[in-house]
């Protein structure tokens, strides 16, 4: 993910999602918080469970990159298996 982040240079938003931030002052939170920016909500587990009953809905849309040819992309295929 971070090799990702450090080519997308033109990205015009970003953003940033973690299941279990690590504890707070410590420099794997530090290094997280660099590529996805600050912590804008926190919801622990509890709340999810007890108070939420749901999570929020999650909208994905997804891009196709064409990024060669069709012979190969059959090529690797036939090459990976």
């Amino acid at each position: 993910m971070k090799n990702i982040m450090d080519k997308c240079v033109n990205a015009q938003f970003a953003i940033g999602v973690t299941g279990t931030m690590p504890k707070h002052d410590t420099y794997e939170n530090l290094v997280i918080q660099s590529y996805i920016g600050p912590i804008v909500y926190t919801l622990t587990a509890n709340e999810l469970i007890n108070e939420e009953k749901s999570a929020t809905p999650i909208y994905a849309i997804f891009q196709i990159m064409d990024w060669c040819p069709l012979e190969e992309k059959k090529a690797l295929y036939i090459m990976r298996h």
